[in-house]
């Protein structure tokens, strides 16, 4: 579902796996929720799954 990224830091960062700016404490976390998003077929998935609307 992921078409584009707004922030360069974060495209590289789902496609690489490494981030120079991105806290280490969140990484995981972020990686986790990029991969959610990709996965997702539609908005409606991702909230129903647990995931905020207001990180969308």
């Amino acid at each position: 579902m992921i078409q584009t990224f707004a922030n360069t830091e974060t495209e590289g960062f789902f496609v690489t796996g490494k981030s120079r700016r991105l806290p280490s404490e969140i990484l995981k976390r972020a990686a986790m929720r990029l991969n959610q998003l990709h996965a997702a077929t539609e908005l409606r998935a991702m909230i129903e799954s647990g995931v905020r609307a207001d990180y969308i």
